[in-house]
């Protein structure tokens, strides 16, 4: 049998990232059951009286995908052709359109301009 009580190791956001034993908990300690099954790694939140999942489970994004959901539907419709759909064809053309549009607009505000130079 094992000894002590089963304590949940947060960190300072309360995040759930470890456990630890320990024979007599202090009064801010967060005492688990023994078959607790979170996973220890910050997706659980305590907020005084529970454990909250974050992101259904999933731990906070830290970087940008490398597609919007956008550019990944427009690939998706381009590799079906034909069998997308006449609804789906025509919003390609339009984001086609509109991402060229908006190319050549960033393209017009990011140009330095020329300055003319006095001979």
């Amino acid at each position: 049998m094992t000894k002590g009580k089963l304590i949940a190791v947060l960190d300072e956001r309360d995040y759930l990232v470890g456990y630890k034993r320990k024979l007599k908990p202090g009064l801010l300690d967060v005492v688990v059951p023994d078959n607790c099954d979170l996973p220890a790694n910050g997706t659980y939140k305590w907020d005084g009286k529970r454990f909250w999942p974050l992101g259904h489970g999933f731990p906070p994004v830290v970087t940008r995908p490398p597609a919007t959901n956008d550019e990944v539907l427009l690939e998706i419709v381009e590799g079906l052709g034909k069998k997308a759909g006449e609804k789906a064809l025509a919003w390609a053309d339009w984001y086609r359109l509109n991402l060229k549009k908006r190319e050549e607009e960033m393209s017009k505000r990011h140009r330095t301009p020329k300055i003319a130079r006095a001979k």
